[in-house]
């Protein structure tokens, strides 16, 4: 079944120009067919929406990265199978209230909004511009900073649209992982102090995420419990296997989010979903069309018996993958994908 239609020849395309509106792609029969079998809790997305190559596939014409990263999310919130994004920008520097309602107000009712916490909040050292570590970073875990810069705005901006709020943890350094009790502490201060998420977001939830193995502890499952935060599963070249992280945390109610890290440790996703649902992200590193996804990140896709994604939607959960590409058109091509799988598969 081709989703995405004939390759057909047309007239000449305009040189891409700032004053063009972004407009969707036209949306193949059998594309839009697939796009009603999911459940409503499925939301599909892809890390950021910027990509040049995704003509035919989400834009209808060419366009710059900065034209779509300006004018871009409509359209791709358009999109039949694309219900949620990842914003990444938020990480390099917080975002005020005013650009999050900028980016709601492109959106759908129904699209819900990942968003990666400051890394001002979540690195435990500061860094110099080439990523060097220069001394320790008094801002770490503040749930103050985590409030005012982060938390706070993103409510007000977002509203009902945000989804998962991820707090990823770079590697520690040894001073710290040799104290992991403190560590835990101050990482369930900083959740305590978040302020509530309802009932300005319903559907929003705090995810907190990894990148040194020590902590998966059940004392590292009990502070998230607590504070009604969820794990970010990662499957990730620092850490173990994705079956062996769920042995050591099966403690926790339920996986919420993965993250797939394949031949690049550079390359990262993020997940979002709503209420007390379960968070999926993909992270790949290809970038051709039509590939087939990579043997690791496909047998660790999450395996449901028949249906259970619509039992999962009876009792209010969901899940929410968001693949990552780069400027490729794998990213688009393998939501489909991935929905075609779930449903040949009588998964959902």
């Amino acid at each position: 079944m081709d989703l995405f239609g004939d390759d057909t020849d047309g007239p000449p395309t305009p040189a891409p120009g700032r004053e063009k509106q972004v407009r969707p792609a036209p949306i193949p029969g059998p594309l839009r067919e697939l796009s009603a079998e999911p459940p409503k809790q499925l939301y599909l997305g892809t890390s950021s929406w910027s990509f040049p190559s995704w003509k035919g596939l989400v834009w209808d014409d060419d366009f710059t990265e900065s034209v779509l990263s300006q004018r871009g999310l409509n359209a791709y919130a358009s999109h039949p199978l694309m219900r949620t994004v990842s914003l990444d920008r938020s990480f390099y520097r917080p975002l005020s209230a005013s650009q999050y309602a900028a980016y709601a107000a492109q959106v759908p009712e129904h699209f819900r909004f990942m968003v990666k916490a400051p890394a001002l909040v979540t690195n435990a050292v500061m860094r110099a511009p080439g990523g060097r570590s220069t001394q320790p970073n008094p801002a770490f875990l503040s749930a103050d900073l985590a409030s005012g810069d982060f938390v706070d705005p993103l409510l007000e901006g977002l509203g009902a649209k945000a989804g998962v709020l991820v707090f990823q943890l770079s590697p520690l350094p040894h001073v710290l992982l040799e104290r992991p009790q403190d560590l835990l502490d101050q990482l369930a201060a900083m959740l305590a102090g978040l302020p509530a998420l309802r009932p300005r977001a319903p559907d929003a939830v705090i995810a907190v995420e990894v990148r040194n193995p020590e902590l998966l502890t059940p004392r590292f499952a009990q502070v998230l419990r607590a504070a009604g935060a969820t794990y970010c599963l990662s499957l990730h070249a620092r850490m173990p296997p994705v079956d062996e992280q769920l042995t050591l945390l099966r403690v926790q109610c339920g996986l919420r989010r993965w993250s797939a890290d394949g031949a690049s440790a550079a390359t990262r996703g993020h997940g979002a979903t709503s209420g007390p649902s379960r968070c999926t992200s993909h992270s790949t590193p290809w970038w051709t069309p039509i590939r087939p996804p990579a043997p690791r990140w496909r047998a660790s896709l999450p395996a449901p018996q028949h249906g259970g994604l619509r039992r999962r939607e009876q009792q209010g959960r969901g899940i929410c993958a968001a693949v990552r590409h780069g400027a490729g058109p794998g990213g688009a091509v393998n939501i489909s994908q991935t929905t075609s799988r779930l449903v040949t598969n009588s998964l959902i």
